[in-house]
């Protein structure tokens, strides 16, 4: 009955703060959008397993005063631990157009890496398929890029002529450290910061929808549990990770085209670790009326004896997934999808994963 209480106690402070929100939005006149997913999924990993579940709501709201933006998306997600719900600042930004070509924008935001992760953000029902590839997914479900970041940004384009445009990104943010999962919303555990730059070609005429780009992103590690020989769980392992990247996507004549790929170089002070994690992703649909087929794969490759930064994942080996299905716009705010999926891990005594999926996501 305790734990009930407690639970129910959260719930209706959740529910007053979201009251709250949506009083003063409106009083402001700031338009707030919700996202959210109602789910029944099986799982294969070892015993079969099937649940429903409802694993968000997300409020987004957005304003724009002359070259002023202001942007926020507060989620409310079921944590993995408690099987309850928690509040989760995603995204705060504010943003100021300068020129044509130059605007900044200073807060938390979803780092400017590849083509997935400042593209299609937290709600299910903006992806073709049910949820995100895991090599882009979010630091506390175990992705392997930094998806957010505190600090500064900065982007805009210029006009090459009449056949293409270039696009550029510019992250300056605190960077990883503490653990993969941990973000730094307050205070940089260390003095350096993380860089990131991003370069995009976007071609014009025939090829238009076409974005081709690359990444690069140095960033100074401060990481604790990392260095399996530190029987003190407190100390802090210092390194440097590189992070390299391209992308593809295409979004005309109804097809759907995502191609990513990563190379992270992590060297760890001490000569305790040198080595490289290579990552990549396809996904393809094809758009016929209101329903889309797809299939997406993805392929992670760690060092041999794993990678101290991604501990977790590199423990299950290698890890090669493949994931087809389909979705069905319903109409302007409801999307349902159906999924399967294989994930296979190469560590010895892994276990590989086999799931279906089924999902309605709605936007409103």
């Amino acid at each position: 009955m305790k734990r009930r209480s407690v639970t129910m106690k959260r719930l209706t402070r959740y529910a007053l703060a979201l009251g709250c929100l949506s009083a003063l939005a409106a009083q402001a006149e700031v338009p707030i959008s919700f996202y959210g997913d109602v789910d029944f999924r099986v799982n294969k990993e070892g015993a079969v397993t099937n649940t429903f579940a409802v694993p968000r709501l997300e409020l987004f709201a957005t304003h724009t005063i002359d070259r002023v933006t202001f942007l926020t998306e507060i989620m409310f997600e079921v944590s993995h631990e408690t099987n309850a719900f928690a509040v989760d600042i995603e995204r705060v930004e504010i943003g100021y157009q300068i020129t044509s070509w130059l605007r900044v924008r200073a807060g938390r935001f979803h780092t400017a890496l590849g083509y997935y992760n400042d593209a299609i953000h937290h709600g299910a029902y903006f992806m073709v398929p049910v949820y995100r590839p895991g090599i882009v997914d979010f630091e506390d479900s175990g992705g392997l890029i930094p998806a957010h970041s505190v600090g500064l940004h900065a982007d805009g384009r210029f006009e090459l002529g009449s056949a293409a445009r270039l696009r550029f990104d510019i992250d300056l943010a605190n960077g990883r450290q503490g653990t993969l999962s941990d973000l730094a919303n307050l205070f940089d555990i260390n003095q350096g910061k993380a860089l990131n730059v991003r370069l995009r070609l976007e071609p014009l005429g025939a090829a238009e929808g076409l974005i081709v780009g690359v990444n690069f992103m140095v960033d100074r590690l401060t990481l604790t549990g990392v260095d399996p020989s530190q029987n003190d769980t407190a100390a802090k392992t210092w390194g440097l990770e590189q992070i390299y990247g391209a992308h593809v996507a295409y979004f005309e004549h109804n097809l759907h085209l995502i191609v990513e790929g990563y190379a992270f170089h992590h060297l760890l002070d001490g000569n305790r670790f040198d080595g490289w994690t290579l990552a990549a992703l396809a996904e393809v649909g094809y758009v016929i009326n209101e329903v889309t087929p797809f299939v997406r794969g993805e392929f992670e490759h760690f060092p041999s004896g794993g990678d101290p930064v991604f501990a977790t994942q590199s423990a299950l080996g290698d890890g090669l997934g493949v994931a087809a299905g389909v979705r069905w716009m319903i109409n302007e705010n409801l999307a349902f999808k159906a999924q399967g999926e294989y994930f296979h891990h190469g560590a010895a005594g892994s276990t590989d994963r086999l799931t279906g999926t089924l999902q309605l996501a709605f936007a409103f």
